[in-house]
């Protein structure tokens, strides 16, 4: 598979039913479940990153056996290796998302069940607040609402609804 070629050429310390296991889940996302190729290299990696982790907290590769008798203890402690290490949350969140993807799929398949993940919590992220618009990128949305319009009244009444929104700090879903 084109997009699994970057990855696959890793070494994963793991065993050899894990490593199985993980083509196996990869060409699921990328061919069903169809992911981005960003986000399927991204989900790898995360999922290579817990693979080290457990292999050097365990002190051996982990098999599938090994994997279905991980403690939430063992997703802790990866868990503060990655927040010690200084990843982002959201870093963090998604490669949380990867590792329980992986998870049910090794479930649905019946390779291996942990049900120790489903307790883990995924990181608070940080909600952003919207940026206000400078003066001049007001003009420009203000010139581009009244240009949109072939019609006079329709630009004015357009341009009266979107300061109406924004003037009052509203969504468009409000």
């Amino acid at each position: 598979h084109p997009r699994m070629a970057r990855s696959a050429r890793l070494i994963l310390p793991a065993a050899a039913d894990v490593a199985n296991a993980l083509a196996a889940w990869q060409r699921w996302l990328g061919d069903e479940r169809r992911v981005a190729a960003a986000t399927l290299e991204a989900y790898v990696g995360d999922l290579q990153g817990f693979l080290r982790f457990i292999a050097e907290h365990r002190g051996t590769p982990a098999d599938l056996a090994a994997l279905a008798t991980l403690t939430q203890t063992d997703f802790r402690a990866w868990l503060a290796a990655r927040s010690s290490s200084g990843l982002a949350n959201s870093s963090t969140a998604r490669a949380l998302a990867a590792l329980r993807s992986f998870y049910r799929f090794l479930a649905r398949r019946k390779l291996a069940d942990n049900p120790a993940i489903a307790g883990l919590r995924t990181p608070k992220l940080a909600k952003s607040v919207p940026k206000a618009l400078s003066v001049d990128e007001a003009d420009d949305v203000v010139r581009e609402i009244e240009a949109q319009s072939d019609e006079p009244w329709i630009g004015k009444r357009d341009l009266a609804v979107t300061l109406l929104l924004y003037g009052a700090g509203l969504r468009i879903a409000e």
